[in-house]
């Protein structure tokens, strides 16, 4: 082998081994990159996502087939009517291409379609049936609404057009309606833990832990809540628990998994003084909002501490430096997490290769492409390792069960 062949040889392996070490570095496949707008630059991207999947190796850790990139947000631009009514969106559901916002200043409920066209609003401050005094907090599907206020103990039900059909007098944590049935979670409801009523909103069946979760040292207040694509598996988590209850609704049983050990530990809530001299009190909420993603897999939107090491105080997140999103599948095993391309999001949600977010300091709605490579997935539950406990009905789960699953979350 004469010297220009040498140096051929060692030229053609040297772009080998750098392009191999590219290739088994690479967090997305080549086919994402190339669609990708640089929102976010790439080695941002694998400092955050490498510290925040630092304490849990994720199914997917490794897979660059379904990672998740987001392409950087758009803003929707509300049409006039809602302009003029000084709307302030501050939570957000989206569902058959509807956004359905709910306003926390004004007490309104606001159906707008993915271009910013609204088709209706409704509510008004107060206490009566269509009337709100706190949140209210919402949910869509494709044929019904629910709208509750928890200060009120009360949960409206109205069509998709906006027309109330039904108040239920009950406190709900949350609920979402699926075909002509309704399902509720509520840590104060005798009948149990998960509740689904039929269409004229008696209790059909209820099922789970209930009054048990009064003897745990913080009761969770399990304010989200998503239904898998095939509407037979139903899972919710609390503001400040790590803990996911995924119910399966064809057997009418209910399971808790602990969740994924975080890469750091969220801090003491403490007293605040506040501007008018009264004293608050400072609550970190774990679980900023919970949605259906891609792949059909569970999102939740959890609340990472800042670039200072500081924690987002704000319900709302204005003060968040990140938005990440950890992934888990329906056997409650972590998956892995992506990063949105924005700061300061109150809220999540995902449909049809978008997410929707809102800012609630811009008062303004997003939608972000999101690039994946499609991967079919089975939804088929299976309970595992991961699970805390189970609990078929509340009179089926002895005191000694619950103690062991208490110990178990909060040791």
């Amino acid at each position: 082998m004469n010297w220009k062949t040498q140096v051929i040889t060692c030229f053609i392996l040297s772009i080998s081994i750098i392009g191999c070490n590219k290739t088994e570095n690479r967090l997305f496949s080549a086919e994402l990159l190339q669609n990708y707008d640089n929102s976010i630059p790439l080695d941002t991207l694998e400092t955050v996502y490498n510290w925040a999947m630092s304490e849990g190796e994720g199914l997917w850790e490794d897979s660059v087939s379904r990672r998740v990139l987001v392409n950087h947000p758009q803003a929707i631009n509300l049409n006039a009517l809602l302009q003029e009514s000084s709307i302030v969106p501050g939570i957000l559901e989206v569902s058959g291409g509807n956004i359905l916002i709910a306003d926390y200043h004004h007490h309104k409920i606001i159906l707008a379609d993915t271009t910013g066209s609204v088709q209706w609003i409704t509510g008004e401050t107060g206490e009566g049936p269509g009337h709100y005094s706190f949140g209210p907090f919402i949910s869509i599907n494709e044929d019904n609404i629910c709208v509750w206020d928890t200060s009120l103990e009360r949960l409206d039900l109205y069509n998709i057009e906006g027309i109330l059909l039904d108040a239920i007098g009950e406190y709900v944590s949350y609920a979402i309606g699926i075909d002509d049935r309704l399902i509720r979670i509520s840590t104060m409801d005798e009948n149990g833990l998960v509740r689904i009523l039929d269409k004229n909103s008696q209790v059909d069946t209820g099922f789970g832990i209930d009054d048990h979760l009064w003897s745990w040292e913080n009761v969770p207040a399990y304010s989200y809540g998503v239904l898998s694509n095939d509407g037979k598996l139903f899972a919710a988590v609390a503001f400040s628990h790590t803990h996911i209850v995924i119910s399966d609704l064809t057997r009418n049983s209910c399971e808790i998994y602990s969740g994924r050990k975080l890469p750091f530990e969220l801090p003491e809530g403490g007293d605040i003084a506040e501007i008018n001299g009264n004293v608050g009190h400072i609550k970190y909420f774990l679980y900023a909002s919970m949605f259906v993603g891609p792949h059909g897999m569970i999102n939740l939107q959890v609340t990472y501490p800042n670039r200072n090491g500081d924690f987002p105080i704000t319900a709302t997140k204005t003060d968040a430096d990140y938005t990440l999103i950890d992934r888990y599948n329906w056997n409650g095993e972590y998956l892995d997490s992506y990063m949105l391309p924005i700061a300061g999001v109150a809220y999540v949600d995902y449909e049809d290769g978008y997410i929707y977010t809102i800012k609630y300091e811009e008062e303004k709605i997003y939608r972000m492409e999101v690039l994946h490579q499609a991967a079919e997935l089975t939804l088929q539950h299976r309970p595992d390792s991961r699970q805390v406990g189970t609990c078929a009905s509340v009179k089926a789960v002895p005191p000694d069960v619950c103690k062991s699953i208490k110990s178990a979350l909060f040791q």
